[in-house]
């Protein structure tokens, strides 16, 4: 998903497609794809950091 992601500078919809497919495999994450991350992530929301994404995202996910 990473590779995806950074080969083109597409994280809205190359991302999500891989994320998303891989998912329907009902598969875990491989540690190859995480490793390089460190388990860190990046925003680039206006206005937004990591924990108000994280915030944001748990209300959504709890109104589902």
């Amino acid at each position: 998903i990473g590779d995806v992601v950074t080969v083109g500078w597409k994280t809205d919809c190359s991302g999500a497609t891989v994320g998303d497919l891989w998912a329907r495999l009902d598969k875990a994450i491989p540690e190859a794809w995480m490793r390089p991350w460190n388990g860190c992530i990046g925003v680039s929301l206006a206005g937004s950091d990591v924990a108000d994404l994280a915030e944001l995202t748990t209300k959504v996910a709890r109104c589902i």
